[in-house]
């Protein structure tokens, strides 16, 4: 099957749809970023063979990891706003400032996604 790698993006991507566990397989590699934005986004890494807390789908599948899939988006206003302030965060912890207009960015991208819904 191949090694395959979880990305800052893909980070991003399971923080924006709500979910706070990845199970990784014997095949999957965590990038450095992706490592440091998980921990600043409270995502937790499982090893292989421990089991998620919350159901969900493990890290192993393919659909998961496809570059073209993407979560689904929160329901109510206040999953939106928790997963701006953890993307706010996570930003900030990264760049170690705050841009201009870092709000305005996550409210029109977070908007966009839904839009694509």
């Amino acid at each position: 099957m191949g090694i395959r790698y979880i990305t800052e993006q893909y980070i991003l991507d399971v923080a924006a749809s709500g979910e706070t566990e990845i199970v990784l397989d014997e095949e999957t590699r965590v990038t450095a970023q992706a490592k440091e934005t998980a921990q600043n986004l409270g995502i937790r890494l499982l090893p292989p063979g421990q089991k998620p807390s919350l159901p969900q789908q493990p890290a192993s599948s393919s659909e998961s990891l496809s570059p073209t899939s993407s979560p689904s988006m929160p329901s109510t206003t206040t999953e939106t706003e928790n997963i701006h302030q953890q993307i706010r965060r996570a930003v900030i912890a990264r760049l170690g400032q705050t841009p201009e207009g870092l709000d305005e960015i996550i409210a029109r991208v977070l908007k966009g996604l839904e839009d694509k819904r």
